[in-house]
């Protein structure tokens, strides 16, 4: 099939040429790339003006304002923490663990559990990185529940308590946590609906990443598959503290650092930290690798980059480039094990719970890459029936094909279409089961 450009009036390149900046909360200009979701959403609205007027969907002061939530800024924090119990911590830690499957997975239960008990000991001298760690996994559960006042206090405690932990004199040291609290702080303002915070913390966690040489496949050649739960071993506070850390856990926290950069990336469309640093897992490393969720996670955001970075980053999109990022996609999708093929039959555990959320959220990602890659062929087939239809035949439906439209970008165009659906319809049926979290922005 020959390379063929997308549309004649309404190219990928046009809709990269459209607003590329969106204003943050102190009305600076901040860059939104030509892939980004909000870009697409202002090619509709700047579309759909020029043939209906001005309306409530096409000025909305609301929707120009999606990058950041204002309302999620930092507040003085006036609660005491010792007001929450450490079965309240329990349970935020069970809702951050169901919050990140999927995305990230850097701290087992049982290893976070023996983390807070170290917390609550009066006799235990926890160094600050893995007080931050702390605090950063209950402000991430705290922010799960439907927002109250005594919620959005605890929210407030926790994150401003562990992000000034993370700060305090780690950036001269960096070390294994330190990458966790900054991946974290990311996911955290990521669920603030802060994209813009959540994006730069993420290219502090990169570089300490670096320093650390985890994106290095040699550091990992002695790399041995340890058990999850007894991995979390700390001597005493008096030994290095990077020698107690096994290359499990560094080779996870490059991954969930992946994913998320790569997913974030991905939305915003703009350029990836970690992308040209990113591991390649197929020398045996993928084999050590027992976490399923993150494993199909980080193969699917290095696709998606892949379609953000060559796809859009063409004047011209061909269906020979796009069929063959969705051959990989479909290649991607079968062989999946099939553990994440079929929700649990007993939501009621943690655990099940858990494994269902991470299997849809990475489901989710699959119809969005998909979506990616189709969008450009959604948008040219859509303009070209409606300029058609103003034009041409005002009597005519602007949704249903023409003779004289290209069949391959009207099959692409409903793949795009079919995928949103598809994505509606799983976020719908994980909220029929109640595990849809109030902190779940990214898949907004």
């Amino acid at each position: 099939m020959p390379s063929s450009q997308v549309g004649s009036r309404h190219s990928s390149s046009e809709l990269k040429k459209g607003r590329s900046a969106e204003s943050n909360l102190c009305f600076s200009q901040v860059y939104i790339g030509g892939a980004a979701s909000l870009s697409f959403l202002q090619f509709i609205r700047e579309t759909v003006v020029q043939y209906t007027g001005p309306s409530g969907f096409t000025h909305n002061a609301k929707i120009d304002s999606m990058l950041e939530d204002a309302s999620a800024a930092a507040e003085e924090v006036s609660y005491n923490g010792d007001h929450v119990t450490f079965d309240e911590k329990i349970a935020f830690l069970r809702l951050y663990r169901l919050a990140t499957s999927g995305i990230i997975d850097v701290i087992s239960t049982s290893e976070a559990t023996q983390l807070l008990e170290e917390m609550e000991s009066s006799a235990t001298v926890v160094h600050s990185s893995r007080l931050a760690v702390a605090d950063l996994i209950l402000a991430i559960g705290a922010q799960c529940p439907k927002a109250d006042t005594a919620a959005v206090q605890k929210v407030n405690l926790f994150f401003t308590r562990g992000q000034k932990r993370a700060f305090s004199g780690m950036l001269e040291d960096p070390n294994l946590e330190l990458v966790w609290a900054f991946l974290l702080m990311a996911f955290y303002m990521l669920g603030a609906c802060r994209r813009n915070a959540g994006f730069m913390y993420l290219g502090v966690a990169t570089r300490a990443a670096v320093a650390l040489g985890l994106h290095d496949e040699d550091s990992y050649a002695s790399l041995a598959p340890v058990e999850s739960e007894k991995r979390y071993v700390r001597p005493n506070q008096a030994q290095v503290h990077e020698s107690a850390i096994d290359g499990t856990f560094r080779l996870q926290t490059w991954m969930s650092l992946c994913v998320l950069d790569l997913l974030v990336s991905s939305i915003l469309g703009r350029p990836s930290a970690t992308s040209s640093l990113r591991l390649k897992l197929e020398n045996g490393l993928i084999a050590k690798t027992t976490h399923v969720h993150l494993l199909a996670s980080y193969t699917i955001t290095h696709l998606m980059d892949t379609v953000t970075s060559e796809l859009y980053g063409q004047k011209a999109v061909s269906t020979d480039a796009a069929e063959q990022f969705l051959r990989k996609l479909d290649r991607w999708s079968k062989e999946l094990p099939n553990v994440m093929r079929t929700a649990s039959p007993n939501l009621n555990s943690p655990k099940e719970q858990e494994h269902t959320l991470g299997s849809i959220q990475v489901g989710c990602f699959y119809y969005f890459a998909t979506m990616l890659v189709t969008r450009p062929f959604l948008i040219s087939t859509l303009t070209a029936r409606l300029v058609r239809s103003c034009q041409g035949n005002p009597s005519s439906d602007s949704s249903t094909p023409t003779a004289c439209e290209d069949p391959t970008h009207a099959k692409l165009a409903s793949a795009c279409v079919d995928s949103a659906a598809y994505l509606i319809q799983t976020c719908q049926d994980a909220r029929k089961v109640d595990l849809l979290l109030s902190n779940m922005c990214i898949m907004k």
